[in-house]
């Protein structure tokens, strides 16, 4: 999942590096930029060229935190 939000945050312009597996401060930092630019509006232009709008953001995170969710459930009723 952190190399999927390193993918995400650079659609919106966040250019960090991708967290090390358990660097909790850097998994933060990487975070807290991608909830930052999502929570500016962007209107209905991507924030960078070739990027994501704000709104496309939120929702394509929103299914892949879901998607997650849903493999989990799948696992646990297997």
């Amino acid at each position: 999942m952190i190399a999927a939000d390193t993918a995400y945050a650079r659609k919106l312009g966040v250019k960090l590096k991708q967290p090390a597996i358990g660097d909790v401060a850097a998994i933060g930092e990487l975070q807290q930029a991608i909830a930052a630019v999502v929570g500016a509006s962007s209107g209905r232009l991507p924030v960078v060229a070739g990027g994501w709008t704000t709104r496309y953001a939120a929702r394509r995170i929103a299914w892949h935190v879901l998607e997650h969710g849903w493999e989990m459930q799948d696992r646990a009723e297997s």
